[in-house]
């Protein structure tokens, strides 16, 4: 017997393995009971009732009217293109959001607007040498501006 394990087709829009499974178990048999669910899959009751919820909430699936309760799949390319327009509306929103990230960023570095790195000297190509110093040196430059100063350890710029 082959451990056949298909291509997580769904995984990236934000689906599970496992309600991929079942939603694929669905794709195979439409209109299958809870029951029906529980034996073509092996799993507990509470499990594909657990993935059935989620397959819903998804979209990726509906209930029948009636007794007992039949689950349909929602079609592939119709399920996939919901996922693709949520997960792209998420990326939208997480991209204006950025605005108040950077709002807090900036008041968090109000008392100054340098960056402190010890070690290697930016040089103006934007490369790094390592520092000759004796002594380890700060380098301070500003997020405004692309010059950069030293600073000595009494905190005066050299």
């Amino acid at each position: 017997m082959h451990n056949y394990h298909p291509v997580q087709v769904l995984e990236a829009l934000g689906v599970c393995s496992e309600d991929e499974q079942l939603y694929r178990t669905l794709l195979a048999r439409p209109e299958a009971t809870t029951t029906d669910l529980v034996a073509d899959t092996g799993w507990a009751t509470a499990r594909v009732a657990r993935h059935l919820r989620s397959l819903l909430s998804l979209g990726l699936a509906s209930r029948t009217a009636g007794r007992p309760a039949r689950y349909t799949p929602a079609v592939p390319e119709a399920a996939v293109e919901l996922l693709a327009l949520r997960k792209q509306a998420a990326i939208v929103q997480a991209r204006l959001s950025a605005s108040v990230l950077t709002q807090e960023f900036r008041a968090a570095h109000e008392s100054g607007p340098f960056t402190v790195i010890r070690g290697s000297r930016p040089s103006p190509s934007g490369s790094t040498k390592p520092s000759r110093a004796p002594r380890p040196r700060s380098w301070c430059w500003t997020s405004r501006r692309t010059s950069y100063s030293r600073w000595s350890r009494a905190g005066r710029t050299a």
